[in-house]
């Protein structure tokens, strides 16, 4: 059973740490590991070691990934904020570098709901620093867009990965020691046999935390990925120059009074170009700035030209370009933001508009 356990630990397959830490440190005192150097000190039991980058005790390894990753926090971030990065490449950097250290190993250890919050919590706080977006926007929906999971769900993968690999190795007895902790609310299959069908498994339970969200915001953004039906993936827009425009479009948090008026940036709802020129108190919303407001009707007749010309046959189904110009459809245009031309279109007309209503609103 030593040789066994040995061989283990040698590959690199961790193994629950409640009940096989003991046999590691039994090695270590039996065979003369323990680093300290005085021979005739007696050998003690250590609290914790150090192991592939793991350290063998579940509070000592989360607070040492948690402190490597916000000295590696704090160097990023100067040089993520300038604006030749695009949102595409600091999300890139952010689940490479950050958020990969700090899940690291993890999937071995059994934690607690406390855990997997405190976690979660610190990626929620740093995460919009990286997207550059207004923090008041829903955090299902910025997330949703990068394709960022919490930190249950990557850890539960990668957990599923093991089990799987262990599985193959006829680790059975290991693989009794890695379940998984079910949440009541969640419903997810982790018994499921090919990673594809958890991540259908996962998809669902995306979409229906979506549909249980008190915001309305995020009720608008579901009808959003539902046209799109690409939940699983991040969003291709963010990879090009100028996506945080149009990511605080599709989150509704952006410098429209409608949505300024809400979170105390403004002190009214109503449309000021419309109130200047004619007198008349309309709500600046989505559908008032991009198909109404006429203050911006000659920029508005240039771009619905372009978009008339604009193929997305191969990205609708029974729908085309000219049936969302008659409906104003505000919601279905923000969906096609993934195609290449809609989102030029789209962030050319909104550059323009805010120019004209930087000048004209005071």
């Amino acid at each position: 059973m030593f040789a066994d356990d040995l061989i283990l630990i040698m590959k690199g397959s961790l193994i629950e740490i409640n009940y096989h830490v003991e046999k590691i440190f039994k090695m270590i005192r039996d065979f003369g590991m323990n680093p300290n150097k005085d021979k005739t000190k007696k050998t003690t039991n250590p609290k914790e070691i150090l192991y592939l980058g793991i350290w063998l005790d579940k509070q000592t390894h989360l607070k040492f990934n948690l402190d490597k990753v916000k000295t590696n926090f704090k160097k990023l971030i100067n040089i993520l904020q300038q604006k030749k990065f695009t949102n595409g490449l600091k999300i890139h950097f952010f689940k490479a570098v950050l958020h990969s250290q700090l899940l690291y190993g993890l999937e071995i250890f059994d934690l607690t709901q406390k855990d997997f919050n405190a976690i979660d919590v610190w990626i929620n706080k740093k995460i919009t620093k990286f997207l550059l977006i207004n923090p008041h926007s829903p955090r299902l929906i910025y997330k949703t867009e990068a394709k960022i999971d919490t930190a249950r769900i990557t850890i539960y993968k990668r957990r599923f990965k093991l089990i799987q690999k262990l599985k193959i190795l006829d680790f059975n007895q290991i693989v009794d020691n890695l379940k998984f902790r079910e949440q009541k609310f969640e419903n997810i299959n982790w018994q499921n046999n090919t990673l594809k069908e958890l991540e259908i498994e996962l998809e669902k339970y995306r979409i229906k935390q979506l549909e249980n969200s008190p915001s309305w915001k995020v009720h608008k953004y579901l009808r959003i990925i539902s046209i799109q039906n690409n939940i699983n993936k991040q969003q291709r827009y963010l990879k090009w120059k100028g996506s945080t425009s149009i990511l605080k479009l599709r989150n509704f948090t952006n410098y429209l009074n409608r949505y300024s008026y809400v979170m105390n940036k403004d002190k009214s709802k109503f449309c000021k170009l419309c109130k200047k020129s004619k007198n008349l108190d309309i709500i600046e919303d989505l559908d008032h700035f991009l198909w109404n407001c006429p203050a911006y009707e000659n920029n508005r007749r240039i771009w619905i030209s372009e978009l008339k010309k604009i193929n997305i046959s191969n990205i609708l189904n029974n729908n085309n370009i000219i049936n969302i110009i008659i409906k104003k459809d505000s919601i279905y245009l923000l969906s096609l933001v993934g195609n290449r031309l809609i989102f030029e279109s789209l962030l050319k007309f909104l550059n323009k508009n805010l120019g004209i209503r930087a000048n004209k609103r005071d």
